[in-house]
């Protein structure tokens, strides 16, 4: 069987990081099937069997050209099955295809799209998505609940496979990374993702500046004019750092030396970052919405993504009370340790191969 695979969003946060380990997990289980690689660059991989092929493509992303550059590629290796772990499908191609919907964002808040014609754009795709493909795979059951929410047609099309967590975050960080993260940070709370609207940060610096003795570091994202200038009006200057985008071994040192994990996020279709933190042993406070009490169960203190006064009681709880702390890290290692990319993997290959 013959499986060509995008790759191309492989270096975007969030969506990146479950294209690689995918990849990495069904090299180590599957040494039958032949799988093509379409992506900007072979750098950006990881170590694969001999059974993965590369090519290299020059459609851009969201562009017309990869309307019509992926579907030569695609027709000249005369795959058995394309997969698209984003809801951008060729309008070219018309062989068996499954399709990665992650969430449904852009339909749920439309606002944070500017102009109309992406809006529609995200909704004519993902629409496009669940039509051509054979199945439409999704991340979560509450993500599944709002694509079906759009288009209640697609129910019986749409299949949940969590996704798996990086191996790597449950071994121990760079001891001297570690170090100089303390001496240089002091005591840190720590967010990790992107800045976009939904992720609600402005809550989480209004909470910064009611607590006292402890820092806010944000990594993952570059800051914005807008989150530069409420950190300045709210006199923040010095308590909150922006660490930008870091390499795998400087983020694990980053988790590991943090005192607490914060995700105020108003909506996931998943959400890495929490799990990320619960596998380096970090107590995590996360908003109650969406996706989050689903995947990370026990595992976190939530809190009103809507309250502040809610987010400041959980984080102080956490701090002060050594019992409730030392629980949640307990348990959010075990609920880290239950997402293996090994099984996400091996559904991902038993759906293709009852395809053909």
């Amino acid at each position: 069987m013959k499986i060509a695979i995008d790759v191309r969003k492989i270096e975007d946060f969030g969506i990146g990081s479950h294209i690689w380990n995918l990849l990495k997990s069904l090299s180590q289980i599957d040494e039958e099937n032949e799988y093509f690689l379409i992506g900007y660059s072979h750098d950006s991989l990881p170590p694969l069997g001999k059974n993965f092929n590369f090519l290299r493509t020059t459609a851009g992303k969201y562009s017309l050209s990869e309307h019509i550059k992926l579907p030569i590629l695609l027709n000249k290796i005369k795959c058995d099955i394309f997969h698209s772990p984003h809801y951008v499908i060729p309008f070219f191609y018309k062989n068996l295809t499954t399709v990665t919907i992650h969430d449904v964002i852009h339909l749920l808040f439309p606002s944070y799209l500017p102009l109309k014609i992406f809006r529609y754009y995200a909704y004519f795709q993902i629409r496009r998505a669940l039509k051509v493909s054979r199945i439409a795979f999704t991340v979560s059951q509450t993500s599944k609940k709002d694509i079906v929410k759009f288009f209640p047609w697609a129910e019986k099309k749409v299949e949940v496979i969590y996704n798996g967590l990086d191996e790597r975050f449950f071994e121990k960080a760079n001891s001297k990374l570690c170090d100089k993260f303390k001496k240089e940070l002091g005591n840190y709370a720590l967010y990790v993702g992107n800045i976009k609207p939904h992720k609600n940060i402005e809550i989480l610096l209004r909470a910064m500046k009611k607590l006292k003795g402890i820092k806010l570091v944000i990594a993952g994202a570059v800051p914005d004019k807008k989150i530069l200038y409420k950190v300045k009006e709210e006199g923040l200057e010095e308590k909150v750092l922006f660490k930008g985008f870091l390499t795998f071994e400087e983020l694990a040192a980053l988790y590991e030396s943090s005192q607490v994990f914060v995700f105020p996020s108003l909506y996931e279709g998943f959400g890495l970052p929490p799990l990320e933190a619960m596998a380096k042993g970090v107590p995590v406070i996360s908003s109650s919405a969406s996706s989050m009490p689903e995947i990370l169960k026990n595992g976190a203190i939530y809190f009103d993504p809507n309250s502040e006064d809610s987010l400041l009681e959980a984080i102080v709880s956490v701090m002060e009370n050594r019992s409730l702390r030392e629980n949640i890290v307990s348990e959010g290692k075990k609920v880290a340790q239950s997402y293996k990319w090994s099984e996400s993997a091996r559904k991902f290959l038993n759906y293709w191969r009852e395809m053909i």
